[in-house]
């Protein structure tokens, strides 16, 4: 697989292949200098694009389906992800696969996610940004439904990281809160907003990444990342009247 560019904020090409290579460079960018990608070698990268799809699309199927049913909204937020991430022929094919295969009650989950555990090395980014991909099709519907919550709370547990949910229920949500967007609490001060914003602007603004044609998947998530955080912002600043 070809490169997928560099991380030009942090003057280090990120060789992750296969269709998560865009979205794990987006995710560990920051953390380049510590010299953490250097534990990821071809094969190393290649088992951990192959765990994350997994997991990705047969742990939405497994979100979705935790009160009894999927909804169009939720295959909708699916069909999003997908198209964000630019994943398209075969590929496309075999994350649908997966999806649909998860919506079996026996489906074995718990090993797609101990596999993520196990090849991402360590890195927490890689699996918090798998819980926050699959927070949004736990809220696809417009609401936080408990059974949803539950099973996200239960998949997190494996990955070892804090459920981005941890304290929900369930009640009104939506996909659109400018808090959940900023990743901090309901009742935080517009300083801790302030903070949040900027951190995760700098995180993700385009303009950190190289423009060349291997890392445009990179740039168009890292674009779609960036509005959400602006309005998200801009929203609070009205709410707290700044």
């Amino acid at each position: 697989m070809s490169s997928w560019g560099k991380i030009a904020g942090c003057g280090v090409g990120l060789f992750f292949g296969g269709p998560f290579g865009a979205a794990f460079g987006l995710a560990v960018g920051h953390a380049v200098d510590s010299g953490i990608v250097s534990r990821f070698s071809g094969p190393n990268a290649r088992r951990l694009d192959q765990a994350f799809g997994r997991a990705l699309f047969a742990g939405a199927a497994v979100v979705a389906k935790a009160d009894g049913r999927v909804s169009e909204a939720e295959i909708g937020v699916v069909e999003s992800i997908m198209n964000r991430l630019r994943i398209s022929g075969p590929d496309r094919s075999r994350f649908i696969r997966f999806f649909d295969a998860a919506k079996s009650p026996d489906y074995p989950i718990e090993q797609d996610f101990e596999n993520v555990l196990r090849y991402s090395n360590g890195i927490d980014e890689i699996r918090l940004l798998l819980a926050d991909l699959l927070t949004e099709v736990a809220l696809a519907d417009g609401w936080l439904k408990e059974e949803s919550a539950g099973k996200l709370r239960e998949l997190c547990a494996i990955l070892r990281i804090e459920c981005p949910i941890a304290g929900a229920s369930e009640a009104p949500a939506r996909q659109s809160d400018p808090h959940r967007v900023l990743g901090i609490a309901a009742g935080a001060s517009f300083k801790e907003v302030q903070t949040a914003y900027r951190r995760l602007l700098s995180r993700y603004h385009p303009d950190k990444l190289g423009a060349d044609g291997d890392n445009s998947q990179a740039v168009q998530l890292a674009e779609h990342r960036t509005i959400e955080i602006r309005r998200a912002f801009e929203q609070l600043k009205k709410e707290y009247g700044a």
